[in-house]
């Protein structure tokens, strides 16, 4: 409440306060400064992640490089058969092979590619199960016309005595199941895959024996040279 003065000629006067003692000046100014402190915090958190949304640097991988992988994350797999087989670890051999010992075509192997992965069962008839896969990418480049050529079709024995047959599921990024008639001319590839039952690394496999046959069709019963079985042996630098 304001406080009246009377002078001495009897005037009265309204005595009026001080903005700093009146009560609503202290309030609003609390007010304000909450209000700043809260901005100023905002501030200072839009700033906080912007720093850590900026990229941070490291050396090359070897899976960056695409030398090797050794990755079980979710995003890492292969699909099988409309099924994802998670990969453990696998490493690329970038080859440059070529087998001329038949004639009638020659036979390049390009890449090679051991892939450990969760154990997958690859032929339901006997339930068998791979631990691995070696993938293969084969070349076939006629000199004459051949009426069957079947790389995809073949068998690998590996460096540590496992024999096994070329299977031709259906993977994702693969061509499979190229294999047949193939024309003078042409240069064929594809990708040939061959389960390994029992894989602790990748680098157990030191080396891989392919063998597949072809033959061209003749109507001379003296020509002994239609039909070719291939034996390449391909070393891996571990």
């Amino acid at each position: 409440m304001s406080k009246k003065i009377q002078d001495e000629n009897g005037n009265t006067f309204v005595e009026v306060k001080p903005l700093y003692k009146r009560w609503w000046i202290w309030v609003l100014a609390v007010v304000v400064v909450i209000i700043a402190i809260a901005a100023l915090s905002g501030g200072k958190d839009d700033t906080s992640s912007n720093k850590n949304s900026t990229a941070n640097g490291h050396s090359t991988t070897d899976v960056e490089k695409g030398n090797s992988k050794n990755d079980n994350s979710s995003s890492n797999y292969l699909t099988i058969d409309y099924a994802k087989v998670p990969i453990i670890s696998e490493k690329d051999y970038k080859l440059s092979i070529t087998d001329n010992s038949w004639n009638s075509a020659a036979i390049s192997v390009s890449n090679a590619r051991i892939v450990k992965v969760e154990p997958f069962e690859y032929d339901s008839q006997s339930g068998k199960k791979a631990q691995g896969l070696v993938i293969l990418h084969v070349s076939v480049k006629p000199s004459r016309d051949l009426d069957s050529a079947y790389p995809d079709q073949s068998t690998l024995i590996t460096s540590d005595g496992q024999q096994v047959d070329a299977i031709m599921p259906s993977i994702k990024g693969l061509t499979l199941n190229w294999g047949g008639e193939i024309a003078n001319g042409a240069d064929k590839s594809g990708d040939v895959v061959f389960p390994i039952e029992k894989l602790s690394t990748v680098s157990d496999i030191k080396s891989l024996r392919y063998k597949f046959s072809a033959s061209y069709a003749t109507d001379d019963y003296d020509d002994e040279n239609y039909n070719h079985d291939y034996d390449m042996t391909i070393n891996l630098n571990n």
